[in-house]
């Protein structure tokens, strides 16, 4: 139908629905960060077997049907889980998905958890307590050796104790 001269339309779009548009037109969008945090964590070899990158992974927390999903779950060969990852968009701190990464987990029972925006990269050592800023993900063989150091150190005190 034609407009009369002088008239215009209006087009009203609920505001949710805009903000999805907004998302996925601008590189700061939820789906933009999880693609940089994939290429970033394949580029520090969690893609080159035996490691793998669990996606999406539902983290039972009770017999309740309770449940908390770890963006991503590095797996380190055949030993299993030994990091967390939580991806928020790019337009949030870096580590505004820690408290959950931490609680992923521990839930889990692995040391390291990873919260991220896909820019930066923030690193929690739950056996040490530390927080770290890092440039970007560790290597399968930088957390492993990690453990092994923290399990020998463990193992050289109980023996001296």
């Amino acid at each position: 139908r034609e407009l009369a001269k002088g008239t215009f339309s209006l087009t009203v779009i609920p505001l949710g629905e805009l903000q999805r548009q907004i998302q996925e037109k601008t590189t700061t969008g939820p789906a933009l960060a999880a693609e940089r945090v994939r290429w970033r964590l394949h580029r520090a070899g969690w893609n080159e077997p035996p490691h793998k990158v669990q996606v999406g992974s539902a983290i039972r927390l009770s017999s309740r049907r309770r449940r908390i999903v770890a963006d991503y779950v590095l797996h380190h060969g055949e030993c299993g889980p030994i990091a967390v990852v939580e991806v928020k968009p790019s337009y949030l701190p870096a580590d505004a998905g820690l408290a959950q990464a931490k609680r992923a987990a521990s839930v889990l029972g692995v040391r390291f958890a990873y919260a991220t925006n896909g820019v930066q990269v923030v690193e929690y050592d739950l056996v040490t307590g530390t927080t770290a800023w890092r440039l970007d993900f560790p290597t399968p063989q930088e957390l492993w050796q990690r453990l092994r150091v923290s399990a020998t150190n463990q193992t050289n005190r109980q023996v001296d104790g």
